[in-house]
């Protein structure tokens, strides 16, 4: 069925996949094995409520050099391994660069531009390895009822140890090492749930003193936002909403980059507004 759907730009597996277990998968054609890897020219990926020991197998069976968006939403279980997957050289990319030498091989996060991270139990020190992959990131989804504090702290501490440091990979596949200051310097939109007004106007000040700004930020309306918090992040932001966490919400409108209002200047006592 995938294959025989070139279109295809969206892909949710929800509780869905392949039938029986890993090692129960073939292909029906003859002399077909269990290395055969499917690519797809999926642009979006959403999984959800799959176990590691199956959704581990499933991603190194399917190659998506087109991918850009990724939806997670696991629960009930250590992710731990499937993140250093993640992190890892991404299924069907050749380490060869156009001159034919050796190259340092792409991760599947190094290619994403939004991220949603629902809900993801992992070691914490994970979550270092998820952000040094996101080096072209620019939208990030985070529930922060359903995943740990460090997610969005991370955000707006500034990074410790190079070894953290992300690498950039230039058209012709050759590294080239950066030093950010912050995870993530090219995002500029956070959806949140689960964090209040004064700590998101924390993180747009502290990632606007970093010289890497955020230009949008959307809030669940259950999280505690004051309307003098709500006129300050309309001053300080080209976009700031509020939106209902049970509300199925098409992600393009939600990440919409365009944006009737200009970028205003702060005012002198903004950073000290409660």
């Amino acid at each position: 069925m995938l294959k025989g759907s070139p279109n295809l730009e969206t892909l949710t597996l929800s509780q869905s996949g392949p039938a029986g277990a890993p090692t129960d998968w073939h292909s029906e054609r003859p002399g077909d094995g269990l290395s055969d890897i499917l690519e797809l020219p999926i642009k979006t990926l959403v999984l959800s409520w799959l176990k590691p020991e199956y959704v581990g197998p499933l991603m190194r069976r399917i190659a998506l050099p087109q991918l850009t968006s990724l939806t997670l939403e696991f629960d009930d279980a250590d992710y731990t391994e499937f993140v250093r997957q993640l992190t890892g050289p991404a299924t069907g990319v050749s380490n060869q660069n156009v001159l034919g030498n050796q190259a340092p091989i792409q991760s599947l996060l190094m290619r994403l531009e939004d991220f949603k991270i629902a809900s993801l139990p992992c070691d914490l020190q994970c979550i270092d390895l998820i952000y040094s992959q996101l080096v072209d990131l620019k939208h990030l989804s985070l529930a922060c009822n359903f995943v740990d504090e460090l997610f969005f702290k991370k955000l707006t501490n500034p990074i410790s140890g190079a070894s953290n440091a992300p690498v950039a990979i230039t058209p012709d596949l050759t590294a080239v090492a950066t030093e950010p200051l912050f995870y993530l310097p090219q995002l500029i939109s956070l959806r949140t749930s689960g964090i209040s007004g004064p700590v998101m106007r924390d993180a747009v000040l502290a990632r606007k003193a970093a010289g890497i700004p955020l230009r949008a930020v959307y809030m669940d309306e259950e999280d505690e936002v004051t309307d003098t918090q709500a006129q300050w992040f309309r001053r300080n932001l080209e976009t700031f909403e509020r939106f209902e966490a049970s509300d199925e919400e098409d992600d393009d409108d939600i990440f919409d980059e365009d944006s009737d209002d200009g970028m205003q200047e702060d005012d002198p006592d903004d950073s000290m507004v409660q």
